[in-house]
């Protein structure tokens, strides 16, 4: 009888590994980063000035005006949040860069994203720069607050 429960487990087990395998489990994580002002304007129709601010050693040491995310082969789709400290809705141009060097401008979100950010293989860094703009009617003024950011592979 010992035999047959030891069987009939291994069995449960194997078969449910093997349909989590076929199934293609999807890996997901969560990462939050601290932004700084802004240092970038996004117009009407997605055109964005300006960059960010990287400032290493003395007392004022952060950056300015943008976040960075470094990004994970697994990484293929990401949700964005934004919660600034005054509870306004902030806009935000969110890009990708490749390890050659290149951008990739994924989308303009206000607040949130309304839909996953389909990521390019090949790992880079997600960026997210806190902007200048408008979010429907409502002026973004960001000033400092939380990038969460929840990526699904």
């Amino acid at each position: 009888m010992r035999r047959i429960v030891i069987a009939t487990s291994v069995v449960a087990v194997l078969a449910s590994a093997a349909s989590s395998f076929a199934a293609g489990t999807a890996s997901t994580r969560h990462v939050a980063r601290t932004y700084t002002m802004a240092t970038t304007a996004t117009t009407q129709n997605g055109q964005a000035q300006g960059s960010g601010l990287v400032i290493d050693g003395g007392p004022v040491s952060g950056t300015y005006g943008l976040i960075f995310v470094k990004l994970r082969p697994t990484d293929r789709e990401a949700s964005i949040r934004l919660t600034d400290r005054t509870g306004r809705t902030v806009q935000a141009l969110v890009q990708q860069t490749a390890r050659d060097g290149s951008v990739t401008q994924l989308g303009i979100v206000c607040g949130r994203s309304s839909h996953p950010l389909r990521l390019a293989p090949g790992a880079g860094d997600l960026v997210v720069r806190p902007s200048y703009g408008t979010c429907g009617t409502q002026p973004s003024v960001p000033t400092s607050g939380t990038v969460a950011v929840h990526f699904t592979g």
